[in-house]
């Protein structure tokens, strides 16, 4: 009963920081305490890992015309974009402003 409230706790704990898990499946392999025991500490470092994680930052200015491709590009590296703003100078094409971020995984 014990091993069961603990894989429950641990699932929300989970659920509630963004990760997700086959519930189904993880109840079929579960069979036995130690298993559950195993399956709650793996995922509770996960959860510390993604808690604990360090960011790098990128700050660009992108031509207005190149915006989409040039995220596109960003994204598939496991760039996120945090903010952007567009500036238009007088006598300057538009731009925009970005911050985006990424993982650190040193």
């Amino acid at each position: 009963m014990v091993g069961l409230w603990l894989v429950t706790y641990f699932l929300l704990a989970a659920i509630t920081m963004g990760l997700s898990f086959s519930v189904p499946a993880l109840v079929r392999t579960v069979k036995n305490v130690d298993q559950v025991k195993w399956y709650c500490e793996s995922i509770r470092d996960d959860v510390r890992s993604l808690r604990h994680s360090k960011w790098q930052y990128l700050v660009e200015t992108i031509d207005d015309a190149s915006l989409v491709s040039t995220l596109d590009s960003h994204g598939a590296k496991g760039w996120d974009l945090v903010a952007a703003r567009r500036v238009v100078d007088p006598g300057e094409r538009p731009k925009y402003e970005v911050i985006m971020k990424a993982r650190r995984w040193d």
